[in-house]
Order: C-alpha cells, then structure tokens, then sequence
C-alpha cells in the first residue's frame, strides 16, 4: 500500500479543533443545556444576588439607521442572531445550590416597535433619551428574563433609532461590536431573501466557562491565589478621606461636575482619541439606500 506523504496529509484547522474541543466539553457534562458560570459571569450573578435589580449592570446601545428600512428582515436578522449566539439565549439558575448556565433551546426577539414620525425633532430628542432611560431602567431578572431587550424607534420614513439593552453578564464592549456587526450582516441577507454569509461558530462562551473551570483548579488555581496572596498581603484598608459616610450598599447615584478645559488641552484630546480610534477598528453603523 502507497504512504500518503506528509504534505498531502490535512491537518485539522483552529476552527476544527475548538469544534472538538467543545464538543469534548459538553459530552462530559451530565446535563448537556446546563454549564457552569465563568469566573467573570460568577462576579456579576454574586452581585445581583448582593443587590437584586441593580442597573449599574445594564448595557447600553443607541444606532441610528438611515435610508429605507425592511423592519420585518431586521427582526429575522436579530432572531437569527439570538439563535446563533447561546448566551443571548441563556438563563442563570440555581441547580443544587450552585448557579448554571442554562441555555434555552430557542430564544424570543421582541423588537417593539414605536413611529414617533409626526413628532418634531426636538421632541423626537427628548422622547429617544427618555425611552432609552426606561429601557435601562427595567431590572433584569437573571433566572426568569430574556437578557435582550429592544426597541425601533421610527422618526422619519428613511430614518429610524435601534435601541438595545443587554445585561453585562452576557455581553461587554467588545461583543456588543460584534452583535452590530453580525445583525448588519444577517439582516442585509434577509433582505435579499438569501443565506447570510456567517460562518458556523465552532465555540460557544458556555464551552469557555467550562474550559476556564476545569483549567483553573488544582495546582494550577493554587499558584494563581498565591501570587495574589503573597502580592496583597497584609491587607489593609484604604485610608481614603470622604465628605461623609458611605452606606453599607451602593446607591449608584451620581452627579454631574463641569469644568472648563483650555483649546490647547482640548486639541490635546482630540489628538489622543484620534491616535485611540486608528489603533483599535470601531463599527458605527448608517443606513444606506437599500442596505445596512
């Protein structure tokens, strides 16, 4: 029998192996829909339990979309991207005293629909905060809610506000650019009435939680907490001086200062977020004639 040289053999790609890998995961799970939190996700769900319904943990996103919009292809778009992405479609409940993930089979898009056209600019302004302020307002419920919530806001016939509320368990800064960007692209498909051109997602962030729990324990999970022991101790408490005392639980509550800053500092600035901008790809998102 011939032997297959070398450079004929196909190694499997990045893609397949997170694929197994993932796959690897979840076969050793008892229950294949329920997976432990992340350390970080662990962080935000001690903090909800702390503070039940507290906000500060609510993200927030405004996109205005300009030129004709097929609203009916959008809502499949954001279906499809709930469908794709697990933890928009995640839950986090107590399964023998400890939290889990527990993804759902299918998740529900609700893009409530508002047509503020026939209202002036000025009051369209002040509606669009406002609603945004109910928006992030409403307090999630992490073992009952969807963690996705939105709104489309119509303010002229070619102009229209998509407002997004994600709760920071499931999404950060940096997912949110992507849940733009996929939503621009599944929905341009829809409204062509074609395949969208995603490629399947080899790993689900509920296979990370599971990688990051069976990696850092042990040995492994011992050096990293004595390096920090050794780095933090003696602990002592800040002596920082405030204006009066703190309460044993945060209100969240701010307040605004201004001040005034010189043109030469203000150019400054503009230099440093112009630098910032061309050293990390931003998304920002305009409506297009036909396109989004």
């Amino acid at each position: 029998m011939a032997s297959t040289p070398p450079s004929a053999i196909a190694l499997p790609c990045d893609g397949d192996k997170r694929s197994r890998l993932a796959d690897l995961l979840r076969s050793r799970l008892q229950h294949p829909n329920q997976f432990p939190l992340s350390f970080a996700q662990q962080r935000l769900w001690f903090l909800d339990r702390l503070q039940p319904g507290n906000l500060a943990y609510t993200m927030m996103a405004v996109v205005r979309l300009r030129g004709e919009l097929n609203a009916a292809a959008l809502e499949r778009g954001f279906q499809d991207l709930v469908q794709r992405h697990e933890a928009l479609r995640t839950r986090f409940v107590m399964v023998a005293g400890q939290p889990r993930q527990q993804v759902q089979p299918t998740g529900t898009v609700h893009l409530t629909r508002l047509d503020w056209s026939d209202l002036p600019p000025e009051a369209q302004t002040t509606a669009i905060q406002t609603e945004a302020l109910d928006l992030a307002q409403q307090p999630f419920d992490l073992a009952r809610d969807d963690l996705v919530r939105s709104r489309l806001i119509q303010l002229e016939a070619e102009t229209h506000v998509l407002l997004l509320a994600l709760h920071h368990i499931v999404s950060d800064g940096w997912s949110m650019e992507v849940l733009i960007r996929e939503l621009a692209i599944l929905y341009d498909a829809h409204r062509r009435d074609q395949q969208p051109a995603l490629p399947p997602l080899p790993i689900q962030y509920a296979d990370f939680a599971v990688w990051q729990r069976q990696f850092l324990q042990g040995e492994v999970l011992e050096q990293q907490l004595h390096y920090w022991r050794s780095r933090l101790s003696p602990v002592t408490a800040p002596s920082l001086p405030t204006d009066f005392p703190r309460p044993a639980m945060r209100s969240h509550q701010g307040h605004r200062h201004g001040l005034g800053i010189s043109p030469d500092l203000t150019a400054q600035l503009q230099e440093v977020v112009h630098f910032s901008k061309g050293q990390r790809k931003r998304w920002t998102l305009s409506f297009l004639p036909a396109s989004l």
